[in-house]
């Protein structure tokens, strides 16, 4: 990361205060912009941050669950008030009969800088790697 500027490292860093928070699905929405847009696998598109708490919900109640993303890069646009991460992720959970299930996959997730300077996601896109 020694080549990013201030406004990519703050996107980073604002992508890893999001996963801090991933484990409670009220806290992961209230880090969200007032706008946030939810684009999860195999589910509908998300418009309301009550639906995307729901789902979200679903998954982190999930038994056995253990869940890592990390960024790998972020930008920032010119104007500096749009910006996204992106990175990988690793899912672990227990399926009904107690077996460990692996999901792999990557994530984009779009973000806009808030009148207070902060940085907080606005759209949040996710799939698995298929394997």
């Amino acid at each position: 990361m020694n080549n990013y500027n201030d406004e990519q490292k703050a996107l980073i860093e604002a992508d890893k205060k999001w996963f801090s928070m991933s484990k409670s699905a009220e806290d992961f929405l209230a880090y969200t912009d007032p706008e946030f847009k939810f684009f999860p696998p195999n589910a509908p598109f998300m418009a309301k941050k009550e639906t995307a708490q729901e789902f979200w919900r679903s998954i982190v109640e999930t038994p056995g669950l253990t869940l890592t993303w990390s960024p790998e890069g972020a930008e920032a646009s010119s104007t500096g008030d749009l910006g996204f991460t992106y990175g990988f992720y690793l899912l672990k959970a227990l399926d009904d009969a107690g077996n460990e299930t692996i999901d792999k996959g990557k994530y984009v997730t779009v973000m806009r800088k808030q009148k207070c300077g902060e940085w907080r996601p606005l759209n949040d896109i996710f799939n698995s790697d298929g394997e």
